[in-house]
């Protein structure tokens, strides 16, 4: 989040860092992260304070995004501060699939997945395979030979992943036979590295470190390895969720990674070693250093291509923009200034002048709506707001289901005496097109008959395929049952006109 920030600020958006109390102005978008406090007292009151700093920026009109990238719905505290966040979230991010599916089922929001940027410094790959000892004339005599270097491994970590490294760790002194092993594990104090470290000590060939965490220290341990370890306990829940920020910084480093198949690292299966058997892949990776580097190399070049903080900027910028578009100001900032407010709903490509011009797409053809909603929920919107609710096109692409819910949602929003505007093809009109050219084919020719009935198939898109058909006399019977008024079919304005389409209005009657 703070990596793709420092792009988002030099590309020239005001980004800072927000605290209770803070007397600037509310941010338009506030973003929270995980609270990583080890200290339950502290981190009590850190959430308790952050929920507080989200309700007061949500009611100053700050869009409030919640940003998962750990799996905490399990922990008391912690788990109850992320359902909390939810209440408040306007977009909620994830950085992977798996964590999508874990907080989908928590809250009936969007999720969208934003991938976690490579952050440490890059360099090229590197593998080098210890020599054996070289045992000379001094050496058949029994005097000691010159030492083989140790292969020097590097874990680093969070603390909770040490279960994983203290299971996989004892194994290591056997993995490469005659080949001294040097192994750094680099996590914050206090949580266990330490004794690890220590137990690991003198395991046959095996030598064994601790190195305090910090950013810098792991860019350095990363430079001074030959290869990291990234075990993982088998069912961990928490692991199935994590993202492959390690994987991704190990091979942006240029160096070989070992890893347990989590699945965010599954992406990077042909650029590292991804197996339930790590040992085997290190007597691989000394047998086969070239074909290593080779996937080092195909690694940073996927990790170039997409995960460079600078990319993911650009998503986060996408995301932000279209939480933006979404909050109530912006919708009153698109209505033209002392005008009636009149809404487009489910404008696609046609961004018409005079109106609040609202889609589900961020963007159709190029051309980009003034408010981005989902037009089954008017969450933009307040009732009683708008003047005329226009929809052309837009009723035949929803369920039949769901048609009656979302066309009350509509009516919410009109004001006592607004006008809804429904225009859609007709399916009388349509049946006797086809009855006369029963022979039609996909293309153009099938505007006037196959089209009404199932869209363009040339969009190839599920969100223009239509759902159902409607006549004159059903969808007038639709807008009746939304309590609207006077409802009458008018000429069509739009699209093919009479007789292909229709035109069917209502008014909201005032209480």
């Amino acid at each position: 989040m703070l990596a793709p920030g420092r792009e988002l600020a030099a590309g020239g958006h005001r980004v800072r860092v927000i605290r209770a109390g803070d007397a600037a102005a509310p941010p338009r978008i506030a973003i929270f992260g995980k609270l990583s406090n080890p200290d339950p007292n502290l981190l009590a009151a850190q959430v308790r304070t952050n929920l507080a700093l989200a309700a007061s920026l949500k009611a100053a009109g700050s869009q409030i995004v919640a940003d998962f990238c750990d799996n905490h719905f399990a922990d008391p505290l912690r788990g109850d501060y992320a359902r909390a966040l939810l209440g408040f979230a306007d977009l909620v991010v994830v950085n992977t699939e798996n964590m999508r599916e874990m907080v989908a089922a928590q809250t009936a929001k969007p999720v969208q997945v934003i991938p976690d940027p490579v952050e440490g410094p890059g360099g090229p790959p590197r593998f080098e395979v210890p020599r054996p000892p070289r045992r000379g004339l001094l050496g058949r005599l029994g005097r000691p030979g010159i030492a083989a270097k140790p292969l020097q491994l590097l874990w680093f970590g969070h603390q909770s992943g040490l279960a994983a490294l203290q299971r996989f760790g004892p194994g290591l002194e056997s993995a490469a036979g005659s080949i001294p092993l040097s192994l750094e594990i680099v996590c914050a104090p206090g949580f266990g590295g330490e004794e690890l470290a220590a137990a690991l000590e003198g395991r046959g060939q095996l030598e064994a470190r601790f190195t305090p965490w910090s950013t810098d220290e792991t860019w350095s341990a990363l430079q001074r390895c030959d290869m990291v370890v990234l075990p993982a306990v088998p069912g961990d829940p928490a692991v199935a969720t994590k993202s492959a920020n390690r994987l991704i910084e190990t091979i942006w480093a240029g160096r070989f990674a070992l890893a347990h198949p989590v699945p965010a690292y599954q992406a990077f299966a042909d650029c590292a070693w991804v197996s339930e058997d790590l040992l085997t892949g290190l007597r691989w990776a000394l047998r086969n250093p070239e074909l290593a580097m080779q996937q080092i190399t195909k690694g940073q070049q996927m990790i170039r291509e997409k995960l460079l903080p600078a990319s993911v900027a650009m998503q986060w910028e996408k995301a932000l923009r279209a939480a933006a578009a979404t909050s109530p100001t912006a919708a009153a900032a698109a209505a033209p200034s002392g005008a009636a407010l009149r809404l487009n709903l489910g404008c696609g490509d046609k961004i018409l002048p005079g109106y609040v011009n609202v889609d589900v797409a961020p963007s159709r053809n190029g051309a980009h709506p003034d408010v981005l909603c989902d037009l089954r929920k008017l969450s933009a919107f307040a009732s009683g707001v708008a003047d005329e609710i226009l929809s052309v096109h837009v009723v035949e692409h929803f369920w039949r289901w769901e048609v009656e819910a979302i066309l009350t949602e509509w009516v919410r929003v009109l004001k006592p005496g607004g006008r809804m505007v429904i225009e859609c093809p007709n399916l009388a009109a349509a049946c006797e097109a086809l009855l006369a050219d029963p022979d039609v084919g996909p293309g153009p020719e099938g505007n006037r008959s196959m089209w009404v009935l199932y869209g363009d198939p040339a969009w190839r898109d599920p969100l223009m395929c239509h759902r159902w058909g409607y006549t004159p006399q059903t969808l007038a019977k639709l807008l009746r049952g939304t309590g609207l008024e006077d409802v009458r079919q008018e000429p069509a304005q739009f699209k093919m006109r009479e007789p292909r389409d229709m035109r069917v209005s209502g008014i909201k009657p005032h209480l």
